[in-house]
């Protein structure tokens, strides 16, 4: 009586299971998902610039939190000058909330 081996078994079906089903639908969701980033981004940058400029007058450091995280998030999905320009102005409030 002869037992079969698990290497026996996948030396006979080798290359049968390599094939990628997912690399199309990728590259196209990409590209259809990138302008609605982008607007994302730019929401997300505004207002995180109503809550950095707010972040002067009340609240300063739950404000400017909530500046820097939507400015870094504007950043990385494409809206560079709005992120750091939030970015920027969020950290300015902190300094002189701890230098007050």
């Amino acid at each position: 009586m002869k037992f079969h081996r698990d290497d026996d078994l996948s030396r006979k079906y080798r290359g049968y299971y390599d094939e990628e089903y997912s690399a199309d639908l990728m590259d196209h969701y990409d590209h259809q998902t990138s302008a609605d980033a982008t607007h994302a981004a730019l929401l997300i940058g505004i207002i995180g610039l109503a809550a950095s400029i707010a972040s002067f007058f009340m609240y300063p450091l739950m404000l400017g939190v909530i500046g820097i995280g939507a400015g870094i998030f504007s950043i990385t999905k494409g809206a560079k000058m709005l992120g750091a320009l939030v970015t920027g102005i969020s950290i300015i409030s902190f300094v002189f909330y701890f230098l007050t």
